[in-house]
């Protein structure tokens, strides 16, 4: 027991899940409504979070309840269809799992699972641990619960540099899509002629399934006692660490076992090569670089390194002794760098290196359009627990299948450092 007498292992999971959240529900409600006076302040925090799991899944059921009820008036009234489950694609057998993975019981499960290395009850296998869809396999471990999912990927939108940006779509691997179906244009019709579909170029693209891996030790999950903490720390180890992959997939991906990156890309031709005397000189960024931007491409951003944005362009005039770099603050306090009337993306030195790092040829900034990158993934994630003989210690690996690559390169320049005359 902790705390208040709270019991540790039904936090996470209990061998009778159909009846653990009704036990549980009323043995919080009998210990809020009898609190010793002498509780701590520790104790009432606790108890506190518990009675907010409570009206959290009381408040999720009730809505399960009321949408259960429109469906079988719909289907009373004649306006339903009751489909079973071997006739149409398993649409009773989605929802259930959509609901199964999405409660708190579930929740429970899995950081038990995650953090103990217990075992998957039957009542959640079932949906949890079915055969992966690109895999095919059995041995991918279990899905992680889709609320954790969701605020994985919030977290990823919020904190990203880079990721957030990007173009994020879900469509099936290994087909050749047109560029155009995910940047169609538009044009003027008559009564004679309507547009056509979209066919400007033949260019096409199409997507693998790739596997970004996190490993984590289990001892890092481990000691955490209550769900929301279990949960508030996964979902920063897991959101941290597969934003920072995908930002840097997002520029240097190679293309094989992971994304394609701007600069890998060897449809990018446009390259700018700057020269160490040119970086502090605005006519020079303005005629080496800046007329190379064109017109269509004119809603890009700047990526460079934060040492080469410190120490060459900001503070930077022009001939007249105007600033030409603006740095303002947002509402929320976070820095907005502009240049050249562009917004400017500064990233780590692992993404990019600064100019007086990098050797002669290579790329220490990149032009584009973000928008015209594209991360494919269908965002469900997995997760299983392993032993590592080299070092007797049990880990868990977290598993997101994506892809990504530029949808239209013809806008991106890739600046590189040229050699000193």
């Amino acid at each position: 027991e902790i705390g208040l007498g709270i019991p540790a292992e039904p936090l996470f999971r209990s061998t009778n899940i159909a009846n653990a959240y009704a036990q549980r529900r009323e043995f919080i409600i009998n210990l809020a409504t009898n609190l010793p006076e002498d509780a701590t302040e520790d104790q009432m925090r606790e108890i506190d979070t518990e009675v907010e799991i409570i009206r959290s899944e009381d408040a999720r059921r009730e809505d399960v309840e009321k949408l259960r009820a429109v469906r079988a008036a719909k289907v009373s009234s004649g306006n339903g269809l009751v489909i079973e489950k071997s006739s149409v694609g398993g649409i009773h057998e989605l929802d259930r799992t959509q609901e199964a993975l999405g409660s708190e019981e579930y929740e429970r499960v899995f950081a038990d699972y995650i953090s103990r290395g217990a075992d998957i009850p039957h009542e959640f296998a079932q949906y949890a641990e079915r055969q992966n869809q690109v895999t095919t396999t059995t041995d991918t471990g279990v899905a992680i619960p889709t609320t954790l999912s969701n605020r994985i990927v919030e977290e990823m939108r919020q904190h990203g540099l880079l990721y957030p940006y990007v173009t994020q779509d879900n469509v099936p691997g290994g087909v050749d899509y047109p560029v155009m179906n995910f940047k169609p244009t538009a044009q003027w019709i008559t009564e004679n002629k309507v547009s056509d579909t979209q066919k400007a170029s033949a260019e096409t693209i199409s997507f693998k399934y790739f596997a970004l891996e996190v490993r984590t030790a289990r001892s890092l999950l481990q000691h955490y006692t209550t769900l929301k903490a279990f949960n508030d720390r996964y979902v920063a180890i897991a959101a941290e660490a597969m934003g920072d992959a995908l930002d840097l997939a997002i520029i240097n991906g190679t293309g094989s076992g992971q994304p394609l990156g701007i600069a890998k890309d060897p449809r990018v031709v446009t390259k700018v090569a700057m020269k160490a005397a040119e970086m502090p000189k605005w006519d020079a960024w303005h005629k080496n670089f800046k007329s190379k931007i064109k017109p269509a491409y004119s809603n890009g951003v700047l990526i460079m390194n934060n040492a080469t944005f410190e120490q060459y362009v900001n503070g930077m005039v022009n001939s007249n002794g105007d600033p030409i770099c603006h740095t303002t603050y947002g509402v929320n306090g976070q820095e907005i760098k502009r240049f050249l009337g562009k917004d400017i993306i500064t990233v780590d030195d692992i993404i990019l290196k600064d100019f007086d790092s990098a050797a002669n040829a290579d790329v220490f900034a990149i032009y584009a359009n973000l928008k015209d990158y594209m991360i494919n993934s269908n965002l469900q994630m997995r997760a299983d627990n392993w032993e590592d003989k080299d070092t007797n210690q049990f880990k868990t690996r977290h598993l997101l299948i994506a892809d990504g690559k530029p949808l239209d390169a013809a806008g991106m320049i890739l600046l590189t450092k040229g050699a000193a005359s």
